[in-house]
């Protein structure tokens, strides 16, 4: 093997720089991504990206991203860009782009940064978490039920279902009873889409042991 120098703590050093420039160089090409595509991004720290204080468990993934957003628009960016440690990442801003993105160029936009794993989560495999191929034959399905028409008919349904949430949550209030918000908001879920897919008027908000509601909490709790 050979060697660079007599005196092998020397070798190590320069061995070690060489890594580091090469790990540095990598990286900056990395977080060149955005600025090669011409897209403005918050300035990417070496090596964690955007994603710094995600990454060293200071903060929600969902709020660093949320502050990326706020000084793409701060900067009057109509899109910008975010590092997820080398993986760019997309952050539209304007409406307009938005509204297009999921309109008419759903097909070129499939994938979201979240992991999805049907296999151990079955209920991941929903249209926000889905990839690809999966992602757009089950969009393609979906598309049919939430037209702009059927849209209108369910606000009266969410609207209803908003009363009797009042009028549950008025109650407890006169009654002096605490309210368990987790329960009342899955109740108020499962009458919304009971209605909204099946037409039927399950009335769990006012009725906690209705079928409906029963065997929802055996799909989303395991029993022990």
């Amino acid at each position: 093997m050979a060697i660079l120098t007599e005196n092998i703590y020397i070798d190590s050093a320069v061995i070690a720089i060489i890594i580091f420039a090469v790990i540095v160089t990598t990286f900056k090409w990395l977080f060149g991504y955005w600025k090669r595509q011409g897209v403005y991004t918050p300035k990417p720290i070496i090596p964690f990206g955007n994603a710094k204080g995600y990454l060293l468990q200071k903060l929600n993934m969902g709020v660093g991203i949320k502050n990326a957003y706020d000084d793409i628009e701060s900067k009057g960016k109509k899109l910008g860009g975010y590092y997820f440690f080398g993986k760019p990442i997309f952050i539209p801003v304007d409406l307009d782009l938005v509204k297009s993105m999921k309109y008419k160029g759903f097909m070129h936009f499939t994938n979201h940064l979240n992991t999805c794993d049907e296999e151990s989560d079955p209920l991941t495999g929903h249209l926000f978490m889905l990839k690809d191929a999966k992602w757009r034959n089950l969009r393609i399905k979906l598309t049919p039920t939430f037209t702009s028409g059927r849209m209108k008919m369910m606000f009266q349904t969410l609207m209803d279902c908003s009363h009797s949430l009042v009028k549950v949550i008025d109650k407890h209030i006169e009654e002096k009873q605490a309210v368990d918000i987790k329960e009342v908001v899955a109740r108020l879920a499962t009458d919304i889409i009971v209605s909204c897919t099946l037409g039927i008027k399950c009335d769990s908000l006012t009725n906690p042991n209705s079928e409906f509601r029963k065997y929802g909490r055996r799909i989303f709790f395991r029993v022990l």
